[in-house]
């Protein structure tokens, strides 16, 4: 992101919670261009050009509005469109929040970059704020070994070095499978037939995205796992995976979904 660019008047989001983000600290009104998956707050998105997805958005749309700001993400979009848009001339924020606390310094660099300094800051402190408590919490709380999944055929979950991990280790929640060297690597069946006996586990979280895990899925998962239904939890996924201004939220969120699972008398 070149510094000491002028206040953008036309922002184009490459990543849905950053959509949202935008809106919350007060630059909506100058957000011309979204992507496809981009829908909160929906009453202001529906109606702004849609770029194509995250994965394959529309070059010639985004050139066509005639941007003054991109703000991508690392993990969300590609390299090969980041370079591409990069080498017309128009400026590009690039984020990548690994850790839940990272959404902090997100967020003041989309404040900085669009000229909302002061809202962004605001939201940027109440992260650090709940951050602190979480962790302070946790101090006291046993940890609670589970296995987030993110997809299902084939089952997929997630390693340390994601957002989500974070935000669910920060919770309180001990991921099993932390340690894998893939980010997103996939499980067998058998792999999850065997977690209760070799791995303690005690909880399966199934979050509404990326795959869109429902009632019908947690009682099978249940049955794989050899586990109460009960302890096999549909979730949020938003809350989980988003950052950005839903970071606040989301943190309170997942607290409240340990406390949940450790409200639970036993493993029976």
């Amino acid at each position: 992101m070149e510094p000491n660019m002028a206040r953008p008047n036309r922002i184009i989001s490459l990543c849905p919670s950053i959509t949202e983000a935008l809106f919350t600290i007060g630059a909506g009104p100058r957000v011309v261009g979204v992507t496809e998956y981009c829908v909160h707050p929906f009453e202001a998105v529906e109606n702004i050009t849609k770029v194509g997805g995250s994965k394959l958005p529309d070059l010639e749309a985004i050139y066509s509005l005639n941007a003054d700001l991109v703000i991508m993400n690392e993990e969300e979009n590609r390299v090969e469109d980041y370079d591409e848009i990069r080498a017309r001339g128009i400026p590009v924020l690039n984020t990548f929040p690994r850790k839940v606390i990272d959404t902090a310094a997100m967020m003041r660099d989309i404040g900085a970059a669009t000229g909302c300094e002061s809202e962004a800051d605001g939201v940027a402190s109440e992260i650090e704020r709940r951050v602190a408590a979480a962790r302070a919490a946790a101090i006291t709380n046993k940890k609670i070994r589970a296995a987030c999944l993110i997809w299902k055929a084939p089952f997929m979950t997630l390693n340390a070095d994601t957002f989500m991990h974070d935000m669910l280790e920060l919770s309180g929640f001990d991921n099993i499978y932390a340690s894998r060297p893939e980010r997103y690597p996939k499980i067998t069946k058998e792999e999850l037939e065997a977690a209760r006996r070799e791995q303690g586990l005690e909880v399966v979280l199934l979050p509404n995205e990326p795959f869109e895990f429902v009632a019908q899925h947690a009682t099978e998962i249940a049955a794989i796992v050899q586990l109460p239904t009960k302890r096999v939890m549909l979730c949020d996924g938003q809350y989980l995976a988003w950052y950005g201004s839903r970071t606040v939220d989301g943190i309170e969120y997942c607290g409240k979904l340990a406390a949940r699972v450790r409200g639970f008398e036993s493993l029976a």
